[in-house]
């Protein structure tokens, strides 16, 4: 992906950069679905550098319980349209797939779902997918996929998109990426948000009040500019962590490296304080309620053509602790990315990608990752951002 629009003299455009990062680009095979999926009777797959990577017998030996799976994936809409993003529910054996929303919205993407901390709702994203600068919109709907409701929406501009949210640990708050811009691509923002929620009689939520708690306008701009992506809950719920890109101030905009930035939830925005240096390309991060972050390497979003491999690491929240959990992906044709913590902290659900030309990415699975030993279990399910269904009481 890259945040930068040449023929706009105040390049990057953060509103396009949230456009191109539906997690990852692919090719045309995969785009129109002609790729099959794996059928759940594979008793293993095999990766790229020739180890052998456990399905569904692995997984179920590795204790992941047959809880709802949230993820996506692009839908082929027929000959002459583009394929759009939807999200999908399966259980971690295979069994029982079926598309989040009973009736999705016709043109439009549907991405970046997270469960509250009950499992009985969704938070997601709804894209426009055309124009150059699509809106965006955040919704809630249960997991019987009836009856979304609306829970954010730009009003005028330079309000574009409300992006990427995420439930904290509580369930009374939901964070965002708020972009700005102008159709024409002058001015650009990129806020991490907090929004309080509330239960309604209906058993969904209702918005309240919205605070921001990081920005990056183009007034800020001395020796980068930042885009702001996905964030991931402390589990006290008093800080976020995400992903920010960086851009070089002079033409023509080169990407400097992406990195992790933490900052607190409290009142006004604040300073991000960042976690990672910039060569390492830090990208996608979830916090584990035992407190470790989880990131991956050269992220799908920001590299969706590359030859560097994708690897899962773990930090601490202070900088401290850096440790490599996965080395299998040695290049561009096999990539371990998109790390999402189980709820209880046990293991991770990953995104394998793979590139039959050694970059461009032609095919994704979901697969679960075991923490610490870093073995790597596939799914047999076609899709990416997987997100295990927690089973907690909370939150109101």
């Amino acid at each position: 992906m890259s945040a930068i629009n040449a023929s706009s003299p105040r390049a990057p455009r953060v509103v396009l950069a949230f456009a191109a990062c539906l997690t990852v680009a692919v090719s045309a095979a995969w785009a129109t679905g002609t790729a099959a999926p794996l059928t759940p009777a594979a008793a293993t797959l095999a990766a790229s550098d020739g180890t052998r990577s456990q399905s569904h017998q692995g997984v179920a030996a590795a204790g992941l319980p047959q809880r709802w799976v949230l993820f996506e994936r692009y839908v082929s809409q027929g000959a002459g349209s583009d394929p759009l993003k939807r999200l999908f529910l399966v259980r971690p054996d295979g069994s029982g797939e079926r598309p989040l929303l009973r009736t999705a919205p016709p043109g439009k993407h549907v991405v970046h779902g997270d469960w509250s901390p009950d499992g009985r709702l969704v938070v997601f994203e709804v894209l426009e997918a055309t124009g150059d600068a699509p809106r965006a919109t955040v919704w809630v709907v249960g997991v019987d996929g009836r009856h979304p409701r609306l829970i954010a929406s730009c009003g005028a501009q330079p309000c574009r998109q409300y992006s990427y949210p995420a439930w904290s640990p509580d369930g009374r708050e939901i964070s965002m990426l708020r972009y700005g811009g102008y159709s024409d691509g002058s001015c650009c923002t990129s806020q991490v948000v907090v929004m309080k929620v509330r239960p309604t009689p209906s058993g969904s939520v209702a918005p309240g009040r919205l605070r921001v708690v990081a920005s990056f306008r183009d007034d800020d701009v001395k020796s980068t500019y930042d885009a702001y992506y996905r964030a991931s809950w402390a589990p006290g719920g008093k800080r976020l962590v995400f992903t920010v890109e960086q851009y070089s101030a002079e033409e023509p905009w080169p990407l400097l490296g992406t990195r992790l930035a933490v900052v607190g939830t409290g009142r006004g925005p604040t300073r991000p304080r960042f976690l990672t240096r910039r060569a390492l390309m830090a990208a996608d991060p979830s916090w584990n309620p035992r407190r470790e972050i989880a990131f991956s390497t050269y992220g799908l979003g920001t590299f969706q053509t590359t030859r560097e491999p994708s690897n899962v690491y773990t930090i601490r929240a202070d900088g401290s602790r850096l440790r490599q959990l996965t080395d299998a992906s040695k290049d561009g044709s096999y990539r371990i990315a998109g790390p999402v913590w189980t709820p209880g902290g046990r293991g991770i659900l990953v995104t394998i990608a793979r590139a039959s030309d050694g970059s461009q990415v032609d095919r994704v699975d979901l697969a679960y990752l075991g923490a610490p030993s870093g073995a790597v279990h596939e799914l047999g399910v076609y899709g990416a951002g997987g997100r295990l269904q927690p089973k907690r009481r909370c939150c109101w």
